[in-house]
């Protein structure tokens, strides 16, 4: 009879603690506020968190396995497609850019998100990943501000046209005033 033994203590260790570290950024992502998504190259959902599916209102059954397109007017759609080709081809992220989204219930929402390049662990590309956050109240805010601030350029436009036409009449009847002076 013959016996071998193996002490895999530290094989235990290091797997208890690869485990721990998967469930800890796994819990990170999935509870994050802003939307985290994964997509294959072909621009299918593969991964999307709570916060992603909320921006989109929908589930994220709903999503994975879906293409992109169909969640975005032609016109985004073909932006986002240009962008990922861009990534592609140079690695490079793409910074937050602006979209427009067509959610579940009709309505569109702006959001601001991110894609990078997700590749294997042989460095191969396999898709991309990014950040999304809901920007809808934001743009808003800053359209109504932009109005208010037309709005009281042109309130300033017509004070400074009735005061330099006040002028222009107090003016005139100085002048008149002065013709008419005897000395």
């Amino acid at each position: 009879l013959l016996a071998i033994t193996v002490d895999i203590s530290e094989l235990k260790t290091v797997q208890r603690a690869l485990k721990e570290s998967e469930e800890k950024y796994r819990n990170i992502l999935m509870n994050m506020e802003e939307g985290y998504w994964e997509m294959d190259l072909r621009g299918t959902y593969t991964f999307v968190n709570e916060a992603e599916c909320r921006l989109h209102r929908r589930t994220a059954e709903e999503m994975i396995g879906k293409r992109s397109q169909g969640f975005y007017s032609p016109e985004t759609d073909a932006r986002i497609s240009a962008i990922f080709n861009r990534v592609y081809k140079t690695g490079t992220p793409a910074p937050m850019l602006d979209l427009e989204i067509d959610r579940a219930d009709g309505s569109i929402a702006t959001i601001e998100s991110s894609a990078s390049l997700l590749k294997d662990a042989t460095g191969t590309p396999v898709g991309f990943f990014g950040i999304s956050r809901d920007i809808s109240e934001k743009r808003k805010a800053e359209n109504e501000l932009e109005q208010y601030r037309r709005d009281l350029e042109q309130m300033v436009r017509e004070r400074t046209k009735a005061l330099e036409e006040a002028q222009g009449e107090l003016v005139k009847r100085q002048t008149g005033r002065e013709g008419f002076s005897i000395r």
